[in-house]
């Protein structure tokens, strides 16, 4: 069966043209001719979009060179066989140089169905190759977005990702890790894990990368890093064609703050569950105890009124027990062991108040504005009595024109007091003194108060625990480590915040930082 050919004949000469087309039905092709004798011509036979080209090398107006330049600009990939009567070798080189697929001699085409066919041949290799160098071009721009995208997410990610060799060392990182560790790349990938994580010379103890290379499974480790830092660990294993773990992919995440919500809320949970016993305790506790309240002074008014009486038996008969006590020692001690009863109820009844406090909801429903100056001056005369007793000198001082703060006045008013009577408990010696001082801090927009005392100072350690329930620097002496609790809890209502600045044997300062109504009010 004949191969189809549509063939553009660039040639002067009719009878060279049929010869041409006779041997390409000898090779075994059906030939469609289209004839062209000058530029024209041939112009409109590339249009016709032909499958091969066999120009004569000499025209009278026109020549093969000439075409095939044209050809050329066209930027059209047909094959262009230069045929003629008289071309020497130098005319033959210089064709297939400026890009003519072959030449060949009229008196020699016996050879033409040869050369087309090879010509044909190449063209189809050549089209082909076009075709898959495209394709390649296409995967890998293909390829070339997709690892952009990829790199970009990797590099989103603010957790630290890097890909780790056998011995740990890393041959890959994204931008989260070189933001946590040095932020220079070059440092990062050739390094290994544990000298850029641990300054460290070898592995770590129980290296989850190092498990994972073993066993071939995903491994997760607990590290606190030189900052303080706590990470979660993960590392997976990737693995060759003959299923050998070749690397692992070390992801690290900062779970500080998960940890810390954690613990907060169970702390939280335990503090709940503690308040709502503490409610109870203070209920059942409250209802005796204001018995004893109630009843004490009227025993303390019975003896007295008693004791005239008591002592006339005594001076006309002498001592005689009272109690299982004699007389004479129970006149002078009943007084201070009655006295004692009621001071170790008001103790109860404070310890009572306060966890009633501590357990309190929030009143913001209460909330107006108040002028924080007059609320100090209250809480300062309700703490009058511990102030005379504890310091050798008091101090207020007020700024004026301070603005309105918005919130419950006499919880504040409790602040206040809690905070001076701490400041009387630290005082040690009789000549050392409490100043309260009121001010406006205009870069924050903030009312203060600032209460100093010349006591015993607090120690560092303890400072960031001072506003913890039931933590005290004053178990010995009593204390409940409710009231800062309770003014710290207050205070956070109010949208403020409480600052502690202490040194041992230096004193203390507490700052009560408050928003200006105009500020805070919805």
């Amino acid at each position: 069966m004949s191969i189809p050919l549509k063939v553009l004949i660039l040639e002067d000469n009719p009878a060279d043209s049929e010869l041409m087309l006779h041997e390409l039905r000898q090779a075994g092709f059906a030939p469609e001719a289209i004839q062209a004798e000058g530029e024209t011509e041939f112009r409109r036979g590339l249009e016709q979009k032909p499958q091969i080209i066999l120009a004569d090398y000499f025209l009278p107006q026109y020549d093969a060179l000439l075409a095939l330049r044209q050809l050329q600009q066209r930027q059209l990939d047909i094959p262009f066989i230069v045929i003629s009567g008289s071309i020497g070798e130098e005319k033959a080189v210089e064709v297939v140089r400026e890009g003519a697929t072959d030449y060949l001699l009229k008196d020699r085409l016996a050879r033409l169905g040869t050369a087309v066919l090879r010509a044909l041949e190449e063209q189809r290799l050549r089209n082909q190759k076009r075709q898959v160098e495209r394709a390649l071009r296409e995967r890998e721009q293909h390829l070339s977005k997709l690892n952009n995208e990829f790199q970009t997410l990797l590099n989103g990610i603010p957790d630290s990702l890097a890909l780790l060799t056998e011995n740990l060392q890393i041959v890959w990182a994204n931008r989260g890790t070189h933001a946590l560790l040095c932020g220079d790349e070059k440092k990062i990938v050739g390094g290994y894990c544990h000298t850029l994580w641990h300054q460290s010379a070898g592995p770590c103890n129980d290296c989850p990368a190092l498990k994972s290379f073993r066993t071939g499974q995903t491994e997760d480790a607990t590290i606190n890093s030189l900052d303080g830092r706590t990470w979660g660990i993960k590392t997976f294993p990737l693995r060759d064609a003959g299923g050998r773990v070749t690397h692992v992919i070390h992801w690290a995440s900062d779970i500080s703050e998960k940890i810390r919500l954690r613990q907060e809320a169970d702390r939280s949970a335990h503090l709940a569950a503690l308040g709502e016993l503490a409610a109870g305790v203070a209920h059942e506790i409250n209802n005796p105890n204001g018995l004893i309240l109630l009843n004490l002074p009227v025993i303390m008014a019975a003896f007295e009124d008693a004791k005239p009486i008591l002592d006339a038996h005594f001076r006309k008969q002498g001592d005689f027990p009272l109690g299982g006590l004699p007389y004479s020692e129970i006149c002078r001690e009943l007084p201070h062991l009655l006295a004692e009863i009621q001071d170790g109820a008001k103790r109860i009844k404070r310890i009572v108040e306060e966890l009633k406090d501590y357990v309190r909801p929030e009143i913001s429903a209460l909330f107006r504005d108040f002028d924080l100056n007059q609320a100090v001056m209250t809480g300062v005369r309700l703490a009058e009595s511990s102030l005379r007793k504890a310091a050798a000198r008091f101090s207020i001082a007020c700024a004026e024109s301070l603005p309105p703060v918005f919130g419950n006045r006499q919880r504040i008013e409790q602040v206040v007091v809690n905070l001076l009577t701490n400041a009387c408990q630290a005082l040690t010696g009789s000549d050392q003194a409490i100043a309260v001082e009121t001010a406006w801090d205009a870069e924050r927009q903030m009312c203060q108060i600032l209460v100093r005392d010349e006591g015993v100072g607090i120690p560092a350690k303890k400072l960031n625990h001072l506003t913890e329930p039931f933590f005290t620097t004053r178990r010995e002496s009593g204390g409940t480590g409710l009231g800062l609790s309770v003014s710290a809890r207050i205070i956070r209502e109010h949208g403020g915040a409480l600052y502690f600045d202490s040194l041992p044997g230096r004193g203390t300062t507490v700052t009560v930082k408050l928003p200006a109504a105009s500020s805070h009010q919805p």
